[in-house]
């Protein structure tokens, strides 16, 4: 009975953060009698770090992922023929590869990036450490900026360590 709060005036009390918010702040849920999680969007957001940022619970992920290998290509491959979802993937990669051009075509990125290095990086070992966009790509997507010179400003770009910039994933 915990997940069937009432929704008046197209708004719903989360059960995380106890305000009040739009329906559209919510995750759908099926198996729920108002048809929306009892916690929003950003107290799920929280959840999800608090469960992943555990070792166990990051080792078990990992172990379901390699055992359910098809599982993931066959929703892989489904969500990639959504035309919206492809062409945003199809951008980012873009992106990305705009990214790594700039850095080894052109003094001015290199230079600063090498600025940038950790004990350890160099250009040698490309691939042990990547390209991080500190305001992520989905971001400036999201708000509907595609422009390169933007997105793979100087400014907005360092390098990682491969694990790190694994974990920062698309978080600022």
């Amino acid at each position: 009975m915990r997940d069937c709060q009432e929704i008046i005036n197209n708004k719903k009390k989360c059960s995380g953060c106890g305000l009040l918010k739009q329906l559209s702040d919510y995750r759908k849920q099926a198996s729920s009698k108002s048809g929306y999680k009892s916690k929003c969007k950003e107290c799920c957001k929280i959840d999800d770090k608090k469960y992943t940022s555990v070792e166990k619970n990051r080792a078990n992920a990992a172990k379901w992922r390699k055992e359910n290998k098809e599982r993931l290509k066959s929703y892989n491959k489904k969500h990639r023929s959504i035309p919206k979802n492809n062409e945003r993937i199809k951008k980012r990669v873009q992106i990305m590869a705009n990214a790594r051009y700039r850095l080894f075509k052109h003094e001015e990125y290199m230079d600063s990036m090498c600025m940038l290095f950790d004990e350890g990086m160099s250009l040698e070992n490309y691939g042990e450490w990547q390209i991080d966009h500190i305001v992520p790509v989905t971001h400036w997507l999201d708000m509907g900026i595609e422009n390169f010179d933007i997105i793979n400003a100087i400014e907005n770009l360092q390098p990682l360590w491969k694990e790190d910039n694994a974990k920062k994933s698309n978080n600022y």
